[in-house]
């Protein structure tokens, strides 16, 4: 899926305004924003989050779970986490749990609230890795 906007959904908690369950789904060049809980949901295997903006979701601005080879790249990840609810689990922002392997390159991880000064969260054996991107003015 590509070029859309989904912005001002008012999705449930957990639950992401665009979600990609199936296996290599990919969003790029989209932008996700002002949505109520999580942004972009990954479920499935090897998806994508690419060269896309994912700015002031109310819980996680991306969430991966249990998904295998998720990428995220070129894409901007700020101000997520405003909403201050499940402050534990999908808050922040990038969060992933559930054993699944998260690989962030060449973005930006800014100003995100609940998941500490990296923006980023893993829990119950997931793996994040971020590598030549920027990520400041998380807490």
């Amino acid at each position: 899926m590509g070029n859309v906007t989904v912005s001002g959904y008012a999705n449930p908690g957990n639950t992401g305004a665009v979600w990609l369950r199936g296996a290599h789904s990919t969003l790029s060049g989209s932008t996700v924003a002002s949505n109520h809980g999580i942004g972009v949901q990954s479920n499935g295997q090897a998806t994508a989050v690419l060269d896309s903006f994912v700015r002031r979701n109310g819980q996680a601005g991306i969430s991966a779970s249990g998904g295998k080879n998720t990428v995220v790249r070129g894409t901007e990840v700020g101000k997520n986490g405003w909403a201050g609810f499940r402050p534990a689990t999908f808050t922040g922002g990038i969060a992933a749990s559930n054993k699944a392997t998260v690989k962030v390159s060449a973005s930006r991880i800014l100003d995100n609230r609940g998941a500490g000064t990296r923006g980023v969260r893993a829990k119950k054996g997931a793996k994040v890795s971020v590598v030549s991107s920027t990520v400041r003015g998380n807490r």
